[in-house]
Formats: C-alpha cells, structure tokens, sequence
C-alpha cells in the first residue's frame, strides 16, 4: 500500500523523543513535504494515536491518504 502526504509531517517518533525526552545530540530525520508518496511497511497503534510506518518514519494517519494502485 502506499500514501500520500496531505500535510507537511515530521515523524512522530522524533517529535515524541524531542518533546519527552529532549537531548542535545539527538537529530531528527527531515520533515517530509506535503504531496510526498511513501509505501507503508505496517499500520501500528498505541495510546498516542494510530500511525503508517514507512521506512524509518512513523507517520500519523491523520497526515496520509490512501493511494489506490
């Protein structure tokens, strides 16, 4: 399955790692630009909200549309 971003998105994991556990050596991967196109690995959840994991990234569903092949 693949995605297409419908807003500029950063992976949620950097954003939780920056927001709880904030550390000067850590580096986040690039923010993804909206209209970017990603093949999705698995779908996942937690108690923080349901997300695609594409490649290294976690994106939240809220942030994705679905593309019909």
């Amino acid at each position: 399955m693949k995605i297409k971003l419908i807003k500029q998105t950063k992976c949620a994991h950097d954003e939780h790692e920056e927001k709880h556990y904030p550390r000067p050596w850590f580096v986040a991967k690039p923010i993804l630009q909206e209209g970017t196109v990603l093949e999705v690995d698995y779908r996942w959840s937690n108690f923080y909200g349901t997300y695609y994991r594409c490649g290294d990234y976690d994106i939240p569903i809220e942030n994705a549309g679905i593309l019909i092949n």
